[in-house]
């Protein structure tokens, strides 16, 4: 059967999600003045949930909330994994740093189409479609941290993908097993995401070959890419 096209691109319509539309933006996205922690509610609470929920898809490693203007469990979560990802204090509050990085990362926030976790976690002997997807976003990082390995994208979960994704790990301090659940996936399209590079699943990334070359410059690009994007949100 052939495979179906949206826009150009091969999609399954099972592990992708398009990025949702921005919420729209309020004539100021200044600090309100006072920290937002837990207990608190009002309209600054509640535009920062609608900014972080607005980053859910494109940074799966921050989880979604609802937009209902109260600071709960949820939303400090939120708050949390954005700041530990971010590299602020992880204190699930939202002082003046935190605040306007939220607002820089979303108003940066580029169009992706991510891919979402197939469910169960992927390991050694794994094949198929999710292999191939991450192998090509390991293949993007790749390009940018030389302490992860390129690897063929062929759809087999086999040594050499196994040994990038413990490169992976001991590069963002996970547990390293060599297993991709859904914590380590998210990481990983976040990751991706953050250099900013668009995800197409039938174009070959102008990255690392898989024999580690370069391949038309691609670690060049990707480097100023990913300098570019970090520059615009203040990194």
């Amino acid at each position: 059967q052939e495979p179906k096209y949206r826009d150009g691109a091969r999609m399954n319509p099972k592990p992708f999600i398009s990025a949702p539309k921005k919420p729209a933006r309020p004539a100021a996205d200044g600090y309100p003045g006072e920290v937002l922690q837990y207990g608190g509610s009002g309209d600054g609470v509640r535009r920062m949930q609608s900014c972080l929920s607005a980053l859910h898809p494109v940074f799966p490693v921050v989880p979604n909330m609802p937009v209902d203007g109260e600071f709960g469990p949820a939303t400090q979560a939120s708050v949390k994994a954005f700041q530990s990802f971010f590299g602020l204090d992880a204190d699930g509050a939202i002082g003046p740093a935190t605040w306007n990085k939220v607002i820089t990362v979303f108003r940066n926030l580029p169009r992706l189409v991510s891919p979402v976790h197939p469910g169960s976690s992927l390991r050694a002997g794994s094949r198929g479609q999710s292999v191939q997807i991450i192998q090509k976003h390991i293949n993007g990082l790749a390009s940018v941290y030389p302490c992860i390995p390129a690897v063929e994208e062929d759809g087999i979960y086999g040594p050499e993908t196994e040994e990038a994704v413990r490169a992976f790990q001991r590069r963002f301090g996970l547990t390293e097993d060599g297993v991709i659940g859904a914590d380590v996936w998210n990481q990983i399209i976040s990751r991706y995401n953050l250099i900013g590079l668009s995800y197409n699943p039938d174009a070959p990334l102008p990255l690392k070959t898989q024999a580690g070359s370069a391949e038309g410059g691609g670690s060049l690009m990707a480097m100023m890419l990913m300098m570019m994007f970090m520059r615009e949100m203040g990194a």
